[in-house]
C-alpha cells in the first residue's frame, strides 16, 4: 500500500525539527569556514560533522546498504542492487586513482591481511544479517527512529571494545601488513594505475558472479519474478491536488533517488571526503570509543586515567576518554550520520519510532551488536572502512575483508530462511 504524504500536515513537528536539522548543518559548516575558532582540532570535528551528516542523508534517502545487495541476490535472485554497488565502487576507484596520481596525495590508514581479517570479516558479515543491517545501516536506522537499532549500536558498542582488545592478540597472526597490502605500491610511478586495472578486473569477475547466481535462482525457481522494487518500498506520492509550493517540497525534500543516483552520488562523497580529510573513513573506530564512554559511565573509570594498555599497545587512550565523544572525531562521525538521516526522514514524514515486535528479538539483536562489533574491530574495519575504502583504495585486505563478510553473510541468510521455514512448518 503505497503512503500518501497529507498536504494538510506540511508543517508538521517532523518538519519542524528536520529544518532545525538543516540549519544546524548550515551553521556548522559556516564555522567551519570563516570561524577562527574553530581553526584546527575543532574545524576537523566539524569537517567530520559535515561529511557524516551528508553521508546518512544519502544512505537514508537512496535507500543504498551494503547487507540489502546480498540479501536481495540471495534470496531473490535479484543483483541489481549488488551491480549498483560495483559501480559506485569502481567510481570510487577511479576517483581515488585520480586523487593520488593528480595530486600525489597518499592515503592515511593502516591494513593488515591474516586471520583476523578473515576470522572478523566472516563474524561481521555473519551477525548484520540478524542485526538487520550494516554498520553504517543500522545508524541510519536510528536517524528513522527504529528502537532496535539502538540496541545493536550499544553493543555494536561494546562488541568493539572487546575486539579492540583481541585485535592485539590476532595481530601478531598477520602474514602480511602495512604497505605490503596496498597493490598499488607494485610500482613506484604507475602504482595507481596498476590498483586500478586490478579493481577492475576484480569488479569484472564479481559482476560475471552475479549473473550466474541470478540464472541459476531463475531456472531452480520458475515461479520468480523479478519484481520492480522501486514500486514496491513504500515509495512515497503526494496528493493529487497540489499547488506549486508543495510539488517543491515534494522534489526537494521526500521524493527517494534511485539507486542509480545513489551509486554515483557517494562515489562523489567519497571523492570529496579523501580529498579534504586526506584518509578514508569507517565507523567501527568510533563504535569502539563509544563502547570505552559507556563503560566508564558504569564505574570503569580507570580509562580515563590510564586508559588500556596491552602488551606495550595502546587499546585505548585515556586522553581521548577523558576528553569525551564531543571532541572525538570517529564518535561525531557515527552521530552525525544518525543526524543526517534523521533529517531525511523528518523531512520526509517517514520518521516513526518502532520497537521490536517480539522478547527473544531485543536479545538477538544484542548478541548480533556483539558479534558485528568484535569482527570488525579484530578485521581491522567494517562495510565501510574495509570494504567501500579499502578496496577503493587499493588495498589487498578490503578483498579479503570482502569476501569473508559474503561468506559470512550468505551463511546467515540461509540460517534466517532455514529457521522461519521451521517457524512456518
Amino acid at each position: 500500500m503505497e503512503k500518501k504524504l497529507d498536504s494538510k500536515k506540511t508543517y508538521n513537528w517532523q518538519k519542524f525539527i528536520s529544518f532545525f536539522l538543516l540549519a544546524f548543518f548550515i551553521v556548522m559548516i559556516l564555522q567551519w569556514i570563516f570561524a577562527d575558532y574553530y581553526k584546527g582540532a575543532g574545524q576537523t570535528i566539524i569537517l567530520f560533522w559535515i561529511f557524516g551528516g551528508l553521508l546518512g542523508y544519502l544512505l537514508s534517502r537512496c535507500r543504498f546498504g551494503f547487507l540489502g545487495p546480498i540479501k536481495r541476490l540471495v534470496n531473490n535472485g535479484d543483483g541489481r542492487q549488488a551491480r549498483l554497488m560495483i559501480l559506485m565502487m569502481t567510481l570510487s576507484t577511479l576517483i581515488a586513482g585520480f586523487i593520488i596520481a593528480g595530486f600525489g596525495t597518499t592515503l592515511a590508514g593502516n591494513a593488515s591481511i591474516g586471520l583476523g581479517v578473515i576470522l572478523g570479516g566472516f563474524v561481521f558479515g555473519l551477525a548484520m544479517v540478524f542485526a538487520g543491517g550494516c554498520a553504517s545501516g543500522i545508524l541510519t536506522d536510528g536517524g528513522k527512529g527504529t528502537l532496535g537499532a539502538f540496541i545493536v549500536i550499544i553493543f555494536f558498542s561494546l562488541g568493539a571494545f572487546i575486539g579492540a582488545i583481541l585485535n592485539v592478540y590476532t595481530s601478531e597472526l598477520n602474514f602480511l601488513q602495512g604497505d605490503g597490502t596496498n597493490y598499488s605500491n607494485l610500482s613506484s610511478n604507475y602504482g595507481w594505475l596498476i590498483g586500478i586495472i586490478i579493481n577492475l578486473v576484480l569488479f569484472s569477475i564479481l559482476l560475471v558472479v552475479i549473473k550466474l547466481v541470478e540464472i541459476k535462482k531463475q531456472k531452480t525457481n520458475p515461479l520468480y519474478i523479478k519484481q520492480d522494487v522501486r514500486k514496491t518500498e513504500n515509495n512515497v506520492e503526494t496528493d493529487d491536488k497540489k499547488n506549486f509550493w508543495q510539488e517543491l517540497y515534494y522534489k526537494a525534500f521526500v521524493e527517494k533517488w534511485s539507486w542509480h543516483i545513489g551509486a554515483i552520488l557517494l562515489a562523489l562523497w567519497f571523492g570529496a571526503y579523501i580529498s579534504a580529510t586526506k584518509g578514508t573513513s569507517g565507523v567501527a573506530g568510533g563504535y569502539t570509543n563509544w563502547g570505552a564512554w559507556i563503560l566508564w559511565l558504569f564505574g570503569y573509570h580507570d580509562l580515563g586515567i590510564h586508559g588500556l594498555v596491552i602488551n606495550n599497545k595502546e587499546v585505548i587512550s585515556a586522553a581521548k576518554i577523558s576528553a569525551g565523544p564531543l571532541k572525538d572525531t570517529g564518535a561525531m562521525f557515527n552521530l552525525s550520520i544518525i543526524i543526517g538521516a534523521m533529517f531525511y526522514f523528518l523531512s520526509s514524514n517517514n520518521f516513526k519510532f518502532g520497537r521490536p515486535k517480539t522478547w527473544l528479538k531485543p536479545i538477538i539483536l544484542a548478541v548480533a551488536g556483539l558479534g558485528m562489533g568484535i569482527g570488525a574491530k579484530i578485521a581491522g574495519g567494517c562495510n565501510l572502512g574495509a570494504m567501500w575504502f579499502g578496496i577503493s583504495v587499493f588495498k589487498g585486505s578490503g578483498w579479503f575483508f570482502t569476501i569473508f563478510m559474503v561468506i559470512g553473510a550468505v551463511l546467515g541468510l540461509c540460517i534466517q530462511r532455514k529457521v522461519t521455514t521451521c517457524r512456518r512448518d
